[in-house]
């Protein structure tokens, strides 16, 4: 691959702008491509990429420590069991401590 000097570049942003390639694209157009095209959200930018995973991880995580919680507190009036949102907000879950807890996490799984 050429390596691009400021001229080469001026010339080829030019040339972009006299054949606007913008305009001929038009994305998916049958339903079978609107649906794969869709599916890029999830596959490449959502739940299967090792973000989304670290993610699910965390999630059931959560989930495990209110079920956790939920067992090891009595059923009184007055006592509330956590819900997911108190959970979320406990300090212990944000920034290098959440790290710290996915990846011994992923060592277990």
């Amino acid at each position: 691959m050429p390596r691009w000097n400021d001229e080469a570049r001026r010339q080829q942003a030019e040339i972009a702008r006299q054949r606007k390639p913008w305009m001929k694209s038009t994305g998916p157009r049958t339903d079978a491509g609107k649906k794969r095209s869709a599916a890029n959200a999830i596959t490449t930018h959502g739940l299967y990429t090792d973000n989304g995973r670290r993610l699910l991880a965390a999630l059931k995580m959560q989930k495990a420590l209110l079920a956790t919680l939920s067992a090891s507190i009595p059923a009184q009036a007055g006592i509330q069991t956590p819900t997911i949102t108190d959970i979320r907000m406990d300090p212990r879950f944000h920034g290098d401590a959440m790290q710290k807890r996915l990846k011994n996490h992923e060592k277990r799984t």
